[in-house]
């Protein structure tokens, strides 16, 4: 009797399809491809929080004497 394997992880059931599909250089797609979106990811976070600050720089710095991280005097 044949044992059937079920694959139960996400990352398992992509490699499968993209093998299906015959992609060359698989792994590199399976390895870089969750890093780039991760990146892309923090790099628009980052832009954003940039973007921010930088409109409300008074109210930023404000909230930043009220918690104690800058000095209150400068």
């Amino acid at each position: 009797m044949k044992e059937i394997y079920i694959p139960t992880s996400v990352l398992t059931v992509l490699l499968l399809i993209l093998k299906m599909l015959a992609v060359p250089a698989i792994p590199w797609v399976v390895v870089f491809l969750p890093l780039i979106v991760v990146t892309a990811f923090f790099a628009v976070a980052s832009v954003a929080m940039t973007i921010i600050i930088a409109r409300y720089r008074d109210r930023f710095e404000k909230f930043l004497k009220d918690i104690g991280l800058t000095k209150a005097d400068e």
